[in-house]
């Protein structure tokens, strides 16, 4: 005998957007809903497609959407993409249906992927043509890119806005909406026969004679009753929300008339009091006719959702993605612990080196609790086995530590002719390509910004840093200039990674013009106070090959071996000239699991055991004048026994490209996205 419930998920793809994709051509999107138990999935039927724009041909719109029921999958439409920034209007509904175990079954698991063709480097108007002709000969679609996404608390009633997001050479983003509602419940034998109602009274009351208590009353009630009709007004709820935000109400108000008021259950008394007689079959039919009434009046309220969504999905989706962020920002503080100290800046290590194990049994008591807050959540950024944990110390040297958030920084499409410009530096023999995930998250939620990753000095970091810095100044100085003329850069941001972070601050002499407009210096693991101590042998030795073979300046500088003495070495010069006061905000971040930097190195910090060196100086010149300063410690969940975790590159490379990592540092630091 089995008790499941039945259950419509909708999903509202609402928009396509380009953030930096390589390749013209064709794409489509294909999802599919499933619950997996070890190796068993039950997978949701795909049963409608609602779209609104079905039948028109436009190159967003070359094949409508269809159901692909051999694979339990929806396929969106074909559309194509040709142009940066493009953006492309969905407006599609999937209504998918599942049967399942209310209180034993698992999470829902929704797979995303993105399929993409050239038609074979042609994409002229008559090759488009054969294509649509027959579509199945004359395409060769791949999968180019996948997400998966979790719904935990589903069962009774779920609503979020989800941005899908593929990266590398396909990053682009897909903004849908997943709703669920619980719409009534199924009793069927072993055989899959519906059951009877002694069958039925047998399932609710399993440890009951012929009469039934007060208390096996009032749990059936709970778990099938009022869980139906509490699905049933949460979704009520977020229906009329939508409609009363929606401007051209007085063109639908057959929409806003049909909604019916909430479910409720009259009187204080206990519902078993309600009830007259005990015999378990009476009582069964009683609370199935209840359940009758309360599934019929969740039927119109599920008809409601599919009306509204179909006509104000926009409005839906944006009311939902404000809440989304809400929701993202609280979680991602949640995984910061901070400290903050009004003062002079300390310079003198005190780092906890508890925070790896303290990390790591916050990551245990997630998982192990499943306090996630988001209801539906992307498994490579928020699953608790994937989470980065960050240790920031702020230091400010007056006032108050303003921490300010809107939700609406990320919502905001509003086009300004002010550009908040973003330069990303890479690190040692590294190039422009290392930055680019972090490039795509920064215009994922901001695509207003201009970003520029420095190309100038990939096959050039074996020389001078000095040299570096002209390039990488004359690189921008060219990149501003080049600008249309409405375009005016208000703020400029950096972020270099290792000693890109170094090639950054050598590059300030030469950018003084622009002084005004300093905002945020990021440095991720940059060697300020140099490479001359190594917490892992093999990467000193490495480096001392490095510098030996290829004669590489670059090392001789970061390893304070470029002159006699540490104090006319170029980082100390550096250090005595630095520019960092130049900007409002100072983050130096670094990993205590990364054994390619120093750490202290990282965060212009020396150790209580060697107070006393040079190097203290070199950091007391650096901090010297820098108004807020933050220092961020990462944590990431690396596997033991990676080759890349030996020598410690694995932490090293995460600050680039851990998805965790990236999506914290940019809520926690949204307002530098915002600043004019």
């Amino acid at each position: 005998m089995s008790n499941k419930g039945i259950i419509d998920i909708f999903i509202n793809v609402e928009s396509f957007r380009n953030i930096d994709l390589y390749y013209q051509g064709l794409y489509y999107i294909q999802i599919q809903v499933f619950q997996e138990n070890n190796t068993q999935k039950n997978f949701a039927v795909p049963v409608h497609v609602n779209n609104s724009i079905e039948g028109v041909f436009t190159f967003h719109s070359i094949l409508d959407p269809q159901i692909k029921y051999k694979n339990s999958s929806y396929l969106s439409k074909v559309f194509m993409i040709k142009y940066s920034d493009e953006i492309v209007k969905m407006h599609e509904t999937i209504i998918f249906q599942i049967e399942s175990y209310l209180y034993s079954n698992p999470d829902l698991t929704i797979e995303i992927e993105l399929y993409f063709t050239d038609l074979g480097g042609d994409l002229s108007p008559e090759s488009l043509s054969k294509f649509m002709i027959n579509p199945s000969t004359s395409s060769n679609f791949s999968k180019v890119g996948s997400s998966t996404f979790k719904c935990v608390d589903w069962k009774f009633g779920l609503n979020q806005f989800c941005p899908i997001v593929f990266h590398d050479t396909y990053a682009c983003v897909l903004y849908i909406t997943i709703h669920t509602i619980l719409l009534d419940y199924i009793f069927r034998t072993d055989s899959q026969e519906l059951s009877d109602t002694s069958q039925i009274s047998h399932s609710l009351f399993p440890l009951c004679g012929h009469y039934v208590q007060d208390e096996n009353i009032e749990r059936v009630f709970k778990d099938y009753i009022m869980n139906l009709a509490n699905c049933c007004n949460k979704t009520r709820r977020l229906v009329k929300k939508i409609l009363k935000n929606t401007n051209t109400l007085g063109q639908n108000g057959a929409i806003k008339h049909s909604l019916k008021p909430p479910i409720t259950f009259d009187g204080e008394l206990p519902i078993s009091k309600c009830f007259t007689i005990r015999n378990k079959k009476k009582v069964t039919r009683l609370l199935l006719n209840e359940k009758t009434e309360v599934a019929e009046r969740v039927a119109l309220v599920r008809n409601e959702l599919e009306r509204v969504l179909k006509c104000f999905s926009g409005e839906m989706s944006k009311y939902l993605e404000e809440k989304y962020h809400d929701k993202v920002r609280n979680l991602s503080m949640e995984h910061i612990y901070r400290e903050v100290q009004i003062g002079e800046l300390n310079i003198v290590s005190e780092t906890n080196h508890l925070q790896s194990r303290t990390a790591r049994a916050y990551r245990k008591s997630l998982y192990s609790a499943k306090k996630d807050t988001l209801e539906a959540y992307n498994v490579r950024i928020f699953a608790p086995e994937k989470l980065a944990i960050l240790f920031e110390e702020i230091n400010i040297k007056s006032g108050e530590l303003i921490d300010p958030w809107k939700a609406k920084w990320f919502c905001n499409t509003i086009i300004s002719s002010e550009k908040h410009l973003f330069v990303l530096v890479h690190g040692y023999m590294g190039s422009g390509y290392d930055m680019k995930t972090l490039k795509d998250v920064l215009i994922l939620y901001k695509p207003s910004l201009l970003v520029l990753i420095s190309e100038s000095n990939e096959k050039h970091t074996e020389g001078s840093i000095v040299d570096m810095g002209k390039r990488l100044a004359n690189e921008i100085i060219a990149f501003i200039q080049s600008l249309p003329e409405h375009v005016t850069v208000s703020r400029i941001s950096f972020i270099g990674h290792s000693l890109g972070g170094i090639i950054i601050r050598a590059a300030l002499p030469s950018l003084i013009e622009y002084k005004r407009l300093m905002y945020a210096y990021i440095s991720l693991a940059s060697p300020h106070l140099g490479c001359a101590q190594f917490s892992n042998i093999l990467v000193e030795a490495g480096l001392w090959v490095i510098s030996k073979i290829r004669n590489s300046v670059c090392i001789q500088q970061l390893t304070l071996k470029d002159c006699l003495s540490p104090r006319h070495c170029f980082l100390y010069d550096l250090a005595k000239t630095s520019k960092l006061h130049f900007f409002e905000k100072v983050i130096l971040v670094s990993s205590s699991q990364d054994s390619y930097v120093p750490f202290e190195s990282a965060r212009i910090e020396i150790g209580l055991e060697c107070p006393d060196t040079f190097q203290l100086e070199m950091a007391d010149f650096i901090a010297t004048n820098v108004r807020q300063l933050h220092r961020i410690n990462v944590d990431f969940p690396i596997k033991q026994g990676l080759i890349s975790d030996l020598h410690g590159r694995a932490a090293h490379i995460s600050l680039l490209d851990n998805q965790s990592f990236l999506n914290i540092l940019i809520y926690r630091f949204a307002d530098f996205l915002n600043a004019r």
